[in-house]
């Protein structure tokens, strides 16, 4: 297995998360750890970049638009927010010469990578890429799994970073290293600082960038113990749909209103829209179903999983599946060229 491939490890320390229905989490409070709702464990992502073309994908692990409990992967084809502008250059040596580039990029974007706080950031050399994909399609494939950092078969941001990494990495001593914090729970700077040959790890504030030189085993520390709570009392989610007969599918993480309509140009296909907590769109596509059978007239839920690779609807005690064709836009652009070559 050949390296053709780097993966930038992402931790955002100063982000406080919602305590997981584990029962090892419910008696952390007794030990002085987090309290009984929240716990400053932090945000873990990666960013796996090609080295012959200078692709970038962007995925994490999370309980974002999921059931009580459950988590997702998100990328690209699933959430499109999470595109990443950014291509990646290598010089010589076959390093990462602009990881400033996709770091600033992502602190300026907390509202993509719901990273809260300053960003540490190291870079994982010897990753084969094929591999890395895999493996994180495997688990996105799984769609909503139990979320949290103790269970067999479920997973967390953390957990996930540090099995992509330990899946396609080439380098022994990473390897070693990540392996050796699974045996408790893996953390998100415990990832950025072992899963780094050079240990070179960069740390992002406010656009500026510049050497992250604590200890991160006291750095987690002071964090377990923070007893802090996050934008106390937490903001009100807007509970207006953003525009008529839009849905909502709850997630700790982040919701979303999701609406469907037909149109006549759509030729039995449907347009679905995305809408974050915010009421910001993130997303317009035309999906067709897998039943002929379903009635856009008629009433109609949105059920999980929904996203933008595919939704779930459920009309009259039937599951339906919408999955995705096209952007709309697109579909709009298709719909007048055909009006100017029948004119």
């Amino acid at each position: 297995m050949k390296s053709n491939a780097v993966i930038i490890a992402l931790a955002y320390p100063d982000t406080f998360v919602r305590v997981s229905e584990e029962f090892v989490c419910k008696i952390f409070p007794i030990f002085g750890v987090g309290t009984k709702e929240y716990l400053k464990a932090g945000h873990a992502a990666l960013v796996l970049v090609k080295k012959d073309n200078g692709e970038a994908f962007y995925f994490d692990f999370g309980r974002y638009v999921t059931p009580f409990g459950k988590g997702r992967v998100r990328g690209f084809e699933t959430d499109r927010e999470l595109k990443i502008p950014v291509t990646g250059r290598f010089d010589a040596f076959e390093k990462l010469s602009n990881v400033e580039d996709f770091l600033l990029f992502l602190e300026a974007h907390p509202e993509k990578t719901h990273g809260k706080g300053k960003l540490i950031a190291s870079v994982s050399d010897g990753i084969h890429f094929e591999t890395a994909l895999r493996f994180i399609k495997e688990i996105q494939g799984l769609g909503s799994i139990p979320y949290g950092g103790f269970i067999k078969a479920g997973s967390n941001c953390s957990r996930f970073v540090t099995d992509s990494i330990l899946t396609s990495t080439t380098v022994p001593k990473v390897k070693s290293g990540l392996k050796r914090i699974k045996m408790f729970t893996p953390s998100p700077l415990g990832n950025v600082a072992l899963g780094s040959i050079e240990k070179k790890i960069f740390h992002v504030e406010n656009g500026i960038i510049q050497p992250y030189n604590k200890l991160t085993f006291f750095d987690n520390l002071n964090n377990f113990f923070d007893k802090n709570h996050p934008d106390w009392p937490p903001k009100e989610k807007l509970l207006s749909p953003p525009v008529l007969g839009a849905q909502y599918l709850d997630g700790i993480g982040a919701g979303a209103w999701f609406s469907l309509n037909s149109e006549d140009s759509l030729h039995n296909l449907f347009r679905i829209r995305r809408f974050d907590d915010n009421h910001q769109l993130d997303f317009d596509g035309v999906f067709a179903v897998n039943n002929v059978n379903f009635s856009a007239e008629k009433e109609f839920q949105f059920i999980y999983d929904s996203h933008c690779l595919f939704c779930h609807v459920k009309q009259n005690e039937q599951i339906y599946r919408f999955d995705f064709v096209r952007n709309y836009e697109e579909q709009l652009l298709i719909n007048s060229t055909q009006k100017v070559r029948s004119a």
